[in-house]
């Protein structure tokens, strides 16, 4: 039987309370956290955050709690910051918070800041389509092995409208792009350009003259935020297949339709409402299943 999030939570709490009486030393608390998202996995991504967040404030309540992070001792604020990369980084939606961001400034402060933690602070900029202060923290930090982030742009805010990043390779420009879904039939399509399964769709679908018309005709292909622009990995791939382009979201928040972590996910729309939804493309492929889904949304009849 799997178990309720409430429960896993519970669970780990108690299995902790043995080692939590020994004194900790800094990053065991942060180890218990990555065993606690680790084992959360079953429950979904919106539920292994929750998890995570909770138990992210219960390990550091003290430092949570602190009036100044000046007052937090040096190897506690290092796994401060691993622990609030882990825990903020995966928000529902990925909703940006401040925290990282502070805790990385008091490492820089006091010199401390690894190229590791500045790195994953930049991925964490880019995720959150925050590119000013992504491009500032590589000027702080000559050498930092990152993506150059083009000039033109600088934060994307969170609009609750669909909208995508286009930018070419290597991205000289980015434009954000609005996705119109509240007309007619559509099909929006969560991938990846790394995603096998996500490629065996493109193809099966492009084989298909049925499929590939209306796909061709009706289709949106996106991929959630990440730390990385991968503008040369979505260049070659949208070469491959330039009728099913993929490009990356805005924001998580600004595709309430898109319900799903993992790829492909297949949304059939009418006038904005999602009337079906078909999860994954096995190796003998989902045609019956995209089939129906057309079908509800006045297609392939």
């Amino acid at each position: 039987m799997r178990m309720t999030w409430a429960l896993l939570l519970v669970a780990l709490l108690i299995s902790d309370s043995a080692s939590g009486a020994a004194e900790e030393v800094p990053s065991d608390r942060y180890r218990r956290l990555v065993s606690t998202y680790s084992q959360a996995f079953e429950l979904g991504f919106e539920r292994r955050s929750e998890v995570t967040a909770a138990r992210f404030r219960e390990l550091f309540a003290e430092e949570l709690s602190v009036g100044s992070l000046a007052d937090i001792g040096d190897a506690e604020l290092h796994e401060f910051f691993q622990a609030a990369e882990l825990s903020r980084g995966g928000l529902p939606k990925g909703a940006y918070d401040p925290l990282p961001g502070r805790i990385h400034a008091e490492l820089e402060r006091r010199a401390l800041a690894t190229p590791e933690e500045s790195q994953r602070m930049f991925g964490l900029w880019v995720q959150w389509r925050r590119f000013d202060d992504a491009r500032a923290l590589a000027a702080r930090h000559p050498g930092l092995d990152v993506e150059s982030l083009p000039a033109d742009l600088g934060a994307v805010p969170v609009s609750s409208k669909p909208a995508v990043l286009d930018y070419d390779a290597p991205p000289t420009s980015i434009t954000v792009r609005s996705i119109a879904l509240d007309r007619g039939p559509r099909i929006v399509v969560l991938s990846h350009p790394l995603c096998g399964p996500s490629e065996r769709a493109k193809q099966d679908i492009e084989a298909d003259q049925l499929l590939s018309k209306h796909f061709v005709a009706h289709s949106t292909w996106v991929a959630q935020p990440e730390g990385r622009l991968l503008a040369e990995i979505f260049a070659e791939k949208n070469a491959a297949h330039p009728n099913l382009p993929i490009r990356p979201m805005t924001h998580r928040a600004d595709w309430p339709t898109v319900d799903e972590y993992r790829s492909p996910v297949f949304y059939f729309l009418q006038d904005g409402v999602v009337q079906a939804k078909v999860v994954g493309w096995p190796p003998e492929g989902n045609r019956d299943a995209v089939l129906a889904g057309l079908r509800k949304i006045g297609l392939a009849d």
